[in-house]
């Protein structure tokens, strides 16, 4: 299935013929009607075209604009107010139930964390999980996988210095996710120079590269029809990660302590530069005048 990549953007598309074709819009499913033309500020998974001639029956304008991160504030708590060891290197994983257990994939990070850690490793993993009353099946299973490796579960609704202090306090970033509208987790992480693990595929990839972190070989599954969230589009794909090679950069992270943390304050340095407020204000800026003037010039033409 061809596709085009893209994260946080601008999408302006004008249908040019044909009406209902699909597009997934953050994972959701939307709709181009007939001569619509969209202009929007939003994060994009993947756009799948199932042919050729099909791309060919639409007028597709992207100008990628990733989204402004403020600085990293100084953390207000440490490891102690979430009852975390302070003698361990701590891995985190953080999502959101409602968001798709099939989708973020924490069982998945689990099995690669088994296979990585040995008993004599000073390491843990920590989960943060939000939802997990409204989805009392999936935390189970959560759990289940969670108490088998000793990883510590957070289900605590944290307020916004809470989650930027987590993410400080633990060493190292880790998201095995089949799809991800952008990662803002990753780049967070990353924003605090942790070496991050992650899936090399999805809107994640417009700041993580193989140098400023370590990214998981993966290949294409059907998305199928299992999944509650997508079961009105089970011939689509997403990604499987390699759990081996998931397993070998936990491995490394935990082995190879220096060059890990090089690698993490190049992620850091880049991120910064890449999703500073200022530039992404700029750029949208840029482009919004550019669309208008665009615009203008095609309403004088049609006059």
């Amino acid at each position: 299935m061809p596709a085009i990549d893209v994260a946080f953007i601008i999408f302006h598309f004008i249908a040019s013929d044909g009406g209902g074709e699909r597009f997934f819009l953050n994972s959701l499913l939307s709709c181009v009607r007939h001569g619509e033309q969209c202009v929007a500020y939003i994060p994009l998974t993947r756009l799948p075209i199932h042919s050729e001639m099909q791309a060919r029956r639409f007028t597709l304008l992207f100008h990628r604009i990733l989204p402004g991160l403020p600085a990293p504030s100084v953390p207000l708590y440490q490891r102690d107010h979430f009852s975390l060891p302070n003698d361990v290197f701590l891995f985190l994983m953080m999502l959101d139930l409602g968001s798709s257990m099939q989708r973020k994939n924490p069982l998945g990070a689990i099995e690669a964390y088994r296979r990585a850690v040995r008993p004599s490793d000073k390491a843990q993993l920590v989960i943060k999980v939000a939802h997990s009353t409204l989805f009392p099946k999936e935390f189970a299973q959560l759990s289940a996988a969670a108490a088998s490796v000793n990883a510590i579960l957070l289900t605590d609704q944290l307020t916004e210095e809470e989650t930027n202090s987590l993410s400080h306090a633990c060493d190292a970033y880790l998201s095995l996710h089949r799809a991800e509208g952008f990662g803002f987790t990753l780049a967070e992480a990353m924003q605090r120079a942790r070496p991050v693990i992650a899936t090399g595929w999805s809107g994640n990839l417009d700041f993580m590269s193989a140098s400023n972190s370590y990214l998981v070989n993966s290949h294409l599954i059907s998305v199928g029809s299992t999944c509650n969230i997508y079961s009105q589009m089970p011939e689509s794909m997403w990604a499987d990660p390699d759990l081996n090679h998931a397993a070998h950069y936990i491995r490394h992270v935990l082995d190879e302590r220096e060059e890990s943390s090089h690698r993490g304050e190049i992620g850091r340095d880049e991120v910064c530069q890449l999703m500073s407020v200022k530039q992404s204000a700029a750029e949208l800026h840029a482009h919004l005048q550019r669309i208008r003037q665009e615009s203008l010039q095609l309403c004088h033409r049609t006059v």
